[in-house]
Protein backbone atom coordinates (compact mmCIF):
# COMPACT_ATOMS: atom_id res chain seq x y z
CA UNK A 1 0.00 0.00 0.00
CA UNK A 2 2.81 2.35 0.90
CA UNK A 3 4.59 1.47 -2.36
CA UNK A 4 1.47 2.20 -4.42
CA UNK A 5 0.94 5.54 -2.65
CA UNK A 6 4.50 6.61 -3.37
CA UNK A 7 4.12 5.50 -6.97
CA UNK A 8 0.94 7.49 -7.49
CA UNK A 9 2.48 10.53 -5.82
CA UNK A 10 5.46 10.30 -8.16
CA UNK A 11 3.21 10.08 -11.23
CA UNK A 12 1.10 12.97 -9.98
CA UNK A 13 4.24 15.07 -9.46
CA UNK A 14 5.53 14.31 -12.95
CA UNK A 15 2.18 15.23 -14.46
CA UNK A 16 2.33 18.53 -12.62
CA UNK A 17 5.80 19.07 -14.04
CA UNK A 18 4.60 18.32 -17.52
CA UNK A 19 1.72 20.78 -17.36
CA UNK A 20 3.81 23.55 -15.77
CA UNK A 21 1.68 23.95 -12.69
CA UNK A 22 2.43 27.21 -10.92
CA UNK A 23 2.46 27.70 -7.19
CA UNK A 24 2.88 30.84 -5.10
CA UNK A 25 5.51 30.96 -2.36
CA UNK A 26 4.73 33.42 0.42
CA UNK A 27 8.14 32.89 1.98
CA UNK A 28 9.93 34.95 -0.67
CA UNK A 29 6.88 36.55 -2.30
CA UNK A 30 7.83 35.45 -5.84
CA UNK A 31 5.96 33.39 -8.36
CA UNK A 32 7.74 30.12 -8.95
CA UNK A 33 7.22 27.28 -11.41
CA UNK A 34 7.44 23.61 -10.65
CA UNK A 35 9.28 23.15 -13.90
CA UNK A 36 9.06 25.81 -16.64
CA UNK A 37 12.83 25.58 -17.25
CA UNK A 38 12.14 24.50 -20.81
CA UNK A 39 10.56 27.94 -21.46
CA UNK A 40 13.74 29.92 -22.05
CA UNK A 41 12.63 33.40 -23.07
CA UNK A 42 15.12 35.62 -24.90
CA UNK A 43 15.92 38.87 -23.15
CA UNK A 44 15.03 42.12 -24.86
CA UNK A 45 17.96 43.64 -26.69
CA UNK A 46 19.67 45.98 -24.20
CA UNK A 47 19.81 49.75 -24.59
CA UNK A 48 23.09 51.04 -26.00
CA UNK A 49 24.75 54.13 -24.54
CA UNK A 50 27.59 55.15 -26.87
CA UNK A 51 30.34 57.51 -25.82
CA UNK A 52 30.24 60.45 -25.84
CA UNK A 53 26.56 61.31 -25.25
CA UNK A 54 24.96 64.00 -27.42
CA UNK A 55 25.44 67.63 -26.40
CA UNK A 56 22.52 69.48 -24.85
CA UNK A 57 20.44 71.77 -27.02
CA UNK A 58 20.07 71.10 -30.74
CA UNK A 59 22.20 67.94 -30.77
CA UNK A 60 20.20 65.98 -28.21
CA UNK A 61 16.91 66.61 -30.00
CA UNK A 62 17.55 63.60 -32.24
CA UNK A 63 17.13 61.47 -29.11
CA UNK A 64 13.43 62.38 -28.86
CA UNK A 65 10.32 61.83 -30.95
CA UNK A 66 9.17 65.42 -30.32
CA UNK A 67 8.53 67.27 -33.60
CA UNK A 68 10.93 70.14 -33.06
CA UNK A 69 10.59 71.21 -36.70
CA UNK A 70 6.84 71.84 -36.25
CA UNK A 71 6.44 72.94 -32.64
CA UNK A 72 8.29 74.89 -29.95
CA UNK A 73 8.28 73.12 -26.57
CA UNK A 74 8.56 75.16 -23.37
CA UNK A 75 6.45 73.00 -21.05
CA UNK A 76 8.44 69.85 -20.38
CA UNK A 77 7.12 69.54 -16.82
CA UNK A 78 3.55 68.53 -17.61
CA UNK A 79 4.10 65.23 -19.38
CA UNK A 80 7.84 64.79 -19.78
CA UNK A 81 9.49 63.32 -22.85
CA UNK A 82 10.82 59.82 -23.39
CA UNK A 83 14.01 59.33 -25.46
CA UNK A 84 13.82 57.07 -28.49
CA UNK A 85 16.22 54.48 -27.12
CA UNK A 86 14.17 54.06 -23.91
CA UNK A 87 10.85 53.90 -25.74
CA UNK A 88 12.22 51.43 -28.28
CA UNK A 89 13.42 49.26 -25.39
CA UNK A 90 9.92 49.36 -23.94
CA UNK A 91 8.52 48.23 -27.31
CA UNK A 92 10.94 45.29 -27.26
CA UNK A 93 9.74 44.40 -23.78
CA UNK A 94 6.13 44.51 -24.96
CA UNK A 95 6.96 42.12 -27.81
CA UNK A 96 8.66 39.83 -25.30
CA UNK A 97 5.57 39.81 -23.09
CA UNK A 98 3.27 39.15 -26.05
CA UNK A 99 5.39 36.20 -27.18
CA UNK A 100 3.96 34.16 -24.28
CA UNK A 101 1.80 36.13 -21.88
CA UNK A 102 1.04 33.22 -19.53
CA UNK A 103 4.67 32.38 -19.01
CA UNK A 104 5.66 36.03 -18.67
CA UNK A 105 3.02 37.07 -16.13
CA UNK A 106 3.24 33.91 -14.08
CA UNK A 107 7.01 33.46 -14.12
CA UNK A 108 8.95 36.55 -15.15
CA UNK A 109 6.87 39.63 -14.33
CA UNK A 110 7.45 39.77 -10.58
CA UNK A 111 11.18 39.16 -10.85
CA UNK A 112 11.53 41.93 -13.46
CA UNK A 113 9.33 44.26 -11.39
CA UNK A 114 11.43 43.69 -8.27
CA UNK A 115 14.65 44.29 -10.20
CA UNK A 116 13.37 47.70 -11.35
CA UNK A 117 12.10 48.50 -7.88
CA UNK A 118 15.56 47.80 -6.46
CA UNK A 119 17.19 50.15 -9.01
CA UNK A 120 14.73 52.89 -8.06
CA UNK A 121 15.22 52.30 -4.33
CA UNK A 122 18.98 52.73 -4.73
CA UNK A 123 18.48 55.93 -6.76
CA UNK A 124 16.27 57.61 -4.12
CA UNK A 125 17.97 55.98 -1.09
CA UNK A 126 14.87 54.13 0.09
CA UNK A 127 14.47 50.71 1.73
CA UNK A 128 13.26 48.67 -1.22
CA UNK A 129 10.57 46.97 0.87
CA UNK A 130 8.90 50.33 1.54
CA UNK A 131 8.29 51.47 -2.07
CA UNK A 132 5.94 50.39 -4.85
CA UNK A 133 5.19 51.48 -8.38
CA UNK A 134 1.92 53.27 -9.15
CA UNK A 135 0.50 54.48 -12.46
CA UNK A 136 0.87 58.18 -11.63
CA UNK A 137 1.01 60.54 -8.67
CA UNK A 138 -2.75 61.03 -8.70
CA UNK A 139 -3.23 57.28 -8.25
CA UNK A 140 -0.89 57.18 -5.28
CA UNK A 141 -2.34 60.26 -3.60
CA UNK A 142 -5.92 59.09 -4.18
CA UNK A 143 -5.01 55.78 -2.58
CA UNK A 144 -3.71 57.48 0.55
CA UNK A 145 -6.67 59.86 0.79
CA UNK A 146 -9.27 57.14 0.22
CA UNK A 147 -7.73 54.65 2.65
CA UNK A 148 -6.53 56.92 5.44
CA UNK A 149 -8.61 56.46 8.62
CA UNK A 150 -10.10 59.84 9.45
CA UNK A 151 -12.44 60.37 12.39
CA UNK A 152 -15.71 62.34 12.52
CA UNK A 153 -13.99 65.50 13.77
CA UNK A 154 -10.87 65.35 11.60
CA UNK A 155 -9.81 67.71 8.82
CA UNK A 156 -7.45 67.58 5.85
CA UNK A 157 -5.19 70.56 5.09
CA UNK A 158 -4.42 71.63 1.52
CA UNK A 159 -3.24 74.91 0.04
CA UNK A 160 -4.28 77.19 -2.80
CA UNK A 161 -1.38 75.89 -4.91
CA UNK A 162 -2.25 72.21 -4.37
CA UNK A 163 -2.52 70.45 -7.74
CA UNK A 164 -6.12 70.57 -9.01
CA UNK A 165 -6.79 66.83 -9.10
CA UNK A 166 -5.33 66.39 -5.61
CA UNK A 167 -7.44 69.28 -4.31
CA UNK A 168 -10.51 67.70 -5.91
CA UNK A 169 -9.68 64.36 -4.29
CA UNK A 170 -9.49 66.05 -0.87
CA UNK A 171 -12.79 67.81 -1.50
CA UNK A 172 -14.43 64.60 -2.72
CA UNK A 173 -13.26 62.86 0.43
CA UNK A 174 -15.00 65.49 2.52
CA UNK A 175 -18.14 65.48 0.36
CA UNK A 176 -18.50 61.70 0.47
CA UNK A 177 -17.89 61.55 4.21
CA UNK A 178 -20.00 64.22 5.85
CA UNK A 179 -17.89 63.91 8.97
CA UNK A 180 -14.56 64.87 7.37
CA UNK A 181 -13.73 68.49 6.52
CA UNK A 182 -11.04 70.08 4.38
CA UNK A 183 -9.25 73.37 4.94
CA UNK A 184 -7.67 75.42 2.17
CA UNK A 185 -5.00 77.95 3.11
CA UNK A 186 -4.08 80.74 0.69
CA UNK A 187 -0.47 81.03 -0.44
CA UNK A 188 0.46 84.76 -0.49
CA UNK A 189 1.70 86.60 -3.59
CA UNK A 190 5.23 86.67 -2.21
CA UNK A 191 7.19 84.64 0.34
CA UNK A 192 10.24 86.27 1.87
CA UNK A 193 11.92 83.33 3.59
CA UNK A 194 11.73 79.61 4.32
CA UNK A 195 10.74 80.52 7.88
CA UNK A 196 7.67 82.25 6.49
CA UNK A 197 6.85 79.16 4.43
CA UNK A 198 7.09 76.92 7.51
CA UNK A 199 4.87 79.32 9.45
CA UNK A 200 2.14 79.03 6.82
CA UNK A 201 1.70 75.36 7.70
CA UNK A 202 2.19 75.74 11.44
CA UNK A 203 -0.28 78.63 11.70
CA UNK A 204 -2.88 76.70 9.70
CA UNK A 205 -2.68 73.87 12.22
CA UNK A 206 -2.79 76.30 15.16
CA UNK A 207 -5.99 77.86 13.79
CA UNK A 208 -7.50 74.45 12.98
CA UNK A 209 -6.69 71.89 15.68
CA UNK A 210 -8.91 69.33 13.90
CA UNK A 211 -6.29 68.85 11.14
CA UNK A 212 -5.03 65.26 11.06
CA UNK A 213 -3.76 64.94 7.47
CA UNK A 214 -1.53 67.51 5.76
CA UNK A 215 -0.80 67.49 2.02
CA UNK A 216 2.51 69.20 1.15
CA UNK A 217 3.83 69.82 -2.35
CA UNK A 218 7.50 69.14 -2.83
CA UNK A 219 7.32 71.40 -5.90
CA UNK A 220 4.00 73.13 -6.56
CA UNK A 221 2.97 72.41 -10.12
CA UNK A 222 1.31 75.76 -10.81
CA UNK A 223 3.85 78.08 -9.18
CA UNK A 224 7.12 76.08 -9.35
CA UNK A 225 7.73 76.76 -5.64
CA UNK A 226 10.08 74.24 -4.03
CA UNK A 227 8.83 73.85 -0.49
CA UNK A 228 11.19 73.06 2.42
CA UNK A 229 9.44 69.77 3.08
CA UNK A 230 11.73 68.44 5.78
CA UNK A 231 11.65 71.71 7.76
CA UNK A 232 7.85 71.93 7.46
CA UNK A 233 7.38 68.33 8.51
CA UNK A 234 9.67 68.60 11.53
CA UNK A 235 7.86 71.75 12.68
CA UNK A 236 4.44 70.11 12.33
CA UNK A 237 5.40 66.83 13.97
CA UNK A 238 6.97 68.62 16.95
CA UNK A 239 3.69 70.35 17.80
CA UNK A 240 0.75 68.49 16.28
CA UNK A 241 -0.65 65.01 15.89
CA UNK A 242 -0.70 65.07 12.10
CA UNK A 243 0.17 62.70 9.27
CA UNK A 244 2.15 64.19 6.38
CA UNK A 245 1.59 63.27 2.73
CA UNK A 246 4.07 64.70 0.20
CA UNK A 247 3.06 65.24 -3.41
CA UNK A 248 6.42 64.91 -5.13
CA UNK A 249 5.15 64.75 -8.71
CA UNK A 250 7.89 67.08 -10.03
CA UNK A 251 10.79 65.95 -7.86
CA UNK A 252 12.49 62.69 -8.87
CA UNK A 253 15.22 63.30 -11.49
CA UNK A 254 14.59 67.04 -10.91
CA UNK A 255 15.88 67.17 -7.33
CA UNK A 256 18.19 64.74 -5.52
CA UNK A 257 15.70 62.86 -3.35
CA UNK A 258 16.70 60.99 -0.20
CA UNK A 259 13.75 59.01 1.15
CA UNK A 260 15.57 58.05 4.34
CA UNK A 261 16.04 61.74 5.18
CA UNK A 262 12.38 62.45 4.44
CA UNK A 263 11.38 59.57 6.70
CA UNK A 264 13.68 60.84 9.46
CA UNK A 265 11.98 64.26 9.28
CA UNK A 266 8.60 62.60 9.89
CA UNK A 267 7.10 62.32 6.38
CA UNK A 268 4.62 59.42 6.27
CA UNK A 269 3.84 59.14 2.55
CA UNK A 270 5.76 60.28 -0.52
CA UNK A 271 4.39 59.98 -4.06
CA UNK A 272 6.26 61.05 -7.21
CA UNK A 273 6.10 60.76 -10.99
CA UNK A 274 9.12 59.34 -12.77
CA UNK A 275 8.04 60.16 -16.33
CA UNK A 276 8.04 63.96 -15.94
CA UNK A 277 11.77 64.52 -15.55
CA UNK A 278 13.15 60.99 -15.67
CA UNK A 279 13.40 60.11 -19.38
CA UNK A 280 10.60 57.55 -18.98
CA UNK A 281 7.41 56.82 -20.84
CA UNK A 282 4.04 57.49 -19.27
CA UNK A 283 2.83 56.25 -16.93
CA UNK A 284 5.45 55.47 -14.34
CA UNK A 285 5.42 56.70 -10.76
CA UNK A 286 6.37 55.56 -7.28
CA UNK A 287 4.98 55.63 -3.76
CA UNK A 288 6.93 55.32 -0.52
CA UNK A 289 4.92 54.45 2.59
CA UNK A 290 6.18 54.52 6.16
CA UNK A 291 6.12 51.00 7.63
CA UNK A 292 3.66 52.25 10.26
CA UNK A 293 0.98 52.68 7.57
CA UNK A 294 1.68 49.79 5.21
CA UNK A 295 -0.71 47.30 6.80
CA UNK A 296 -3.69 49.63 6.47
CA UNK A 297 -2.99 50.77 2.91
CA UNK A 298 -4.90 48.83 0.26
CA UNK A 299 -4.66 49.78 -3.44
CA UNK A 300 -7.76 51.17 -5.15
CA UNK A 301 -7.90 48.03 -7.31
CA UNK A 302 -8.10 44.73 -5.44
CA UNK A 303 -6.03 41.91 -6.92
CA UNK A 304 -5.45 38.24 -6.16
CA UNK A 305 -2.69 39.04 -3.66
CA UNK A 306 -4.85 41.41 -1.61
CA UNK A 307 -4.36 39.41 1.60
CA UNK A 308 -0.58 39.35 1.38
CA UNK A 309 2.14 41.93 1.97
CA UNK A 310 2.22 45.64 1.13
CA UNK A 311 4.31 45.09 -2.01
CA UNK A 312 2.28 42.05 -3.09
CA UNK A 313 -0.96 44.05 -2.97
CA UNK A 314 0.39 46.87 -5.10
CA UNK A 315 2.15 44.57 -7.55
CA UNK A 316 -1.04 42.69 -8.35
CA UNK A 317 -3.87 45.09 -9.24
CA UNK A 318 -5.34 42.98 -11.99
CA UNK A 319 -3.63 42.51 -15.33
CA UNK A 320 -1.67 45.66 -16.17
CA UNK A 321 1.16 46.68 -18.46
CA UNK A 322 4.26 46.89 -16.26
CA UNK A 323 6.72 47.63 -19.08
CA UNK A 324 7.06 51.34 -18.18
CA UNK A 325 8.29 50.23 -14.74
CA UNK A 326 10.76 47.83 -16.29
CA UNK A 327 12.44 50.72 -18.12
CA UNK A 328 13.48 52.41 -14.86
CA UNK A 329 17.01 50.92 -14.66
CA UNK A 330 17.75 52.05 -18.23
CA UNK A 331 16.26 55.48 -17.58
CA UNK A 332 18.56 55.90 -14.58
CA UNK A 333 21.48 54.86 -16.77
CA UNK A 334 20.36 57.35 -19.43
CA UNK A 335 20.14 60.12 -16.81
CA UNK A 336 23.69 59.42 -15.69
CA UNK A 337 24.90 58.93 -19.29
CA UNK A 338 23.95 62.51 -20.22
CA UNK A 339 25.63 63.84 -17.08
CA UNK A 340 23.18 63.52 -14.18
CA UNK A 341 22.15 66.40 -11.94
CA UNK A 342 25.39 68.35 -12.29
CA UNK A 343 25.46 68.50 -16.09
CA UNK A 344 21.71 68.93 -16.57
CA UNK A 345 21.38 71.71 -13.99
CA UNK A 346 24.51 73.46 -15.28
CA UNK A 347 22.83 73.73 -18.67
CA UNK A 348 19.15 74.17 -17.74
CA UNK A 349 19.22 76.52 -14.73
CA UNK A 350 21.03 79.44 -16.45
CA UNK A 351 18.79 78.97 -19.50
CA UNK A 352 15.48 79.02 -17.62
CA UNK A 353 16.63 81.99 -15.49
CA UNK A 354 17.55 83.89 -18.64
CA UNK A 355 14.19 82.99 -20.21
CA UNK A 356 12.25 84.17 -17.17
CA UNK A 357 14.06 87.51 -17.16
CA UNK A 358 13.64 87.86 -20.94
CA UNK A 359 9.88 87.38 -20.83
CA UNK A 360 9.27 89.42 -17.67
CA UNK A 361 11.05 92.40 -19.25
CA UNK A 362 9.27 92.02 -22.58
CA UNK A 363 5.84 91.92 -20.92
CA UNK A 364 6.77 94.53 -18.28
CA UNK A 365 5.49 92.27 -15.56
CA UNK A 366 6.64 90.45 -12.42
CA UNK A 367 8.43 87.27 -11.56
CA UNK A 368 7.08 85.18 -8.69
CA UNK A 369 8.70 86.47 -5.50
CA UNK A 370 10.13 83.62 -3.43
CA UNK A 371 13.58 83.01 -1.91
CA UNK A 372 16.17 81.46 -4.22
CA UNK A 373 16.16 78.32 -2.06
CA UNK A 374 12.45 77.84 -2.83
CA UNK A 375 12.70 78.03 -6.62
CA UNK A 376 12.41 74.75 -8.53
CA UNK A 377 15.70 74.34 -10.45
CA UNK A 378 14.26 73.88 -13.94
CA UNK A 379 10.96 75.77 -13.65
CA UNK A 380 10.03 79.45 -13.33
CA UNK A 381 6.89 81.59 -13.23
CA UNK A 382 6.19 84.97 -14.86
CA UNK A 383 3.02 86.97 -14.21
CA UNK A 384 0.92 87.68 -17.30
CA UNK A 385 -0.77 91.03 -17.98
CA UNK A 386 -4.47 91.29 -18.70
CA UNK A 387 -5.52 90.52 -22.26
CA UNK A 388 -8.68 89.86 -24.24
CA UNK A 389 -7.34 86.41 -25.01
CA UNK A 390 -7.03 85.35 -21.39
CA UNK A 391 -10.22 87.14 -20.36
CA UNK A 392 -12.53 84.65 -22.06
CA UNK A 393 -14.63 82.96 -19.34
CA UNK A 394 -16.13 80.56 -21.87
CA UNK A 395 -12.69 79.02 -22.49
CA UNK A 396 -10.85 76.90 -19.92
CA UNK A 397 -7.14 77.37 -19.32
CA UNK A 398 -6.50 74.20 -21.30
CA UNK A 399 -8.59 75.55 -24.20
CA UNK A 400 -6.44 78.67 -24.25
CA UNK A 401 -3.23 76.63 -24.29
CA UNK A 402 -4.61 74.51 -27.11
CA UNK A 403 -5.39 77.67 -29.06
CA UNK A 404 -1.79 78.79 -28.59
CA UNK A 405 -0.61 75.44 -29.87
CA UNK A 406 -2.79 75.59 -32.97
CA UNK A 407 -2.25 79.24 -33.86
CA UNK A 408 1.38 79.80 -32.85
CA UNK A 409 2.82 76.26 -32.85
CA UNK A 410 3.87 76.86 -29.27
CA UNK A 411 3.52 74.42 -26.36
CA UNK A 412 3.35 76.40 -23.14
CA UNK A 413 1.71 76.35 -19.73
CA UNK A 414 -0.73 78.93 -18.38
CA UNK A 415 -1.56 78.68 -14.68
CA UNK A 416 -4.10 80.59 -12.66
CA UNK A 417 -3.59 81.30 -8.96
CA UNK A 418 -3.95 84.20 -6.54
CA UNK A 419 -6.44 85.87 -8.87
CA UNK A 420 -4.23 86.19 -11.95
CA UNK A 421 -2.67 84.25 -14.82
CA UNK A 422 0.95 83.14 -14.85
CA UNK A 423 3.24 81.60 -17.43
CA UNK A 424 5.09 78.58 -16.07
CA UNK A 425 8.32 77.73 -17.83
CA UNK A 426 9.62 74.15 -17.62
CA UNK A 427 12.97 73.83 -19.38
CA UNK A 428 14.91 70.70 -20.29
CA UNK A 429 18.08 69.59 -22.05
CA UNK A 430 16.69 69.99 -25.59
CA UNK A 431 15.70 73.63 -25.12
CA UNK A 432 17.73 76.54 -26.52
CA UNK A 433 17.56 80.33 -26.22
CA UNK A 434 15.86 80.43 -29.59
CA UNK A 435 12.85 78.58 -28.14
CA UNK A 436 12.29 81.32 -25.60
CA UNK A 437 12.94 84.13 -28.06
CA UNK A 438 10.10 82.66 -30.13
CA UNK A 439 7.97 82.43 -27.01
CA UNK A 440 8.71 86.06 -26.13
CA UNK A 441 7.68 87.22 -29.61
CA UNK A 442 4.43 85.26 -29.45
CA UNK A 443 3.54 86.61 -26.03
CA UNK A 444 4.38 90.22 -26.95
CA UNK A 445 2.10 89.86 -29.96
CA UNK A 446 -0.65 88.25 -27.91
CA UNK A 447 -0.63 90.84 -25.15
CA UNK A 448 -0.13 93.90 -27.36
CA UNK A 449 -3.90 94.23 -27.74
Amino acid sequence: TIYKSCYYCSVFYLLFQYHSVIHYSTSNRHLHSVFLDHFKMDNAKPVEFPSPPPAFGEDIRSEFYLKFDKMTFTNHGSYGGCPRRILEYRHRLMELVESDTDVYYLWHARKDYDKSLKALADFVNAPVEDIVFVRNSCTGLDTVLERFPLGPDDSVLKFSHTYHSVAFAVENLANQSKATKYITELIPDSIQSEDEAVDLFVNACVKNPSIRLVVIDSISSCSAIKWPVERITKALKSRFNVTVVVDGAHTIFHLPIDIRNLAASGVDFFVADLHKWGFLHRTCSMMWVSPAFQNMLQPLVTGNLARLSFQDRFFDQGTTDITPYLCVPNAITYFNWVGGFDAIDAYVIPLVEWAQELIARALKTDKLQVPDSMVAPRMRCVALPWSKFLDQPNLSTNDKMLEMSKKYKMELKFCEFNGRYWLRLACHVFNTKNDFLKLRDVLVSLFSD
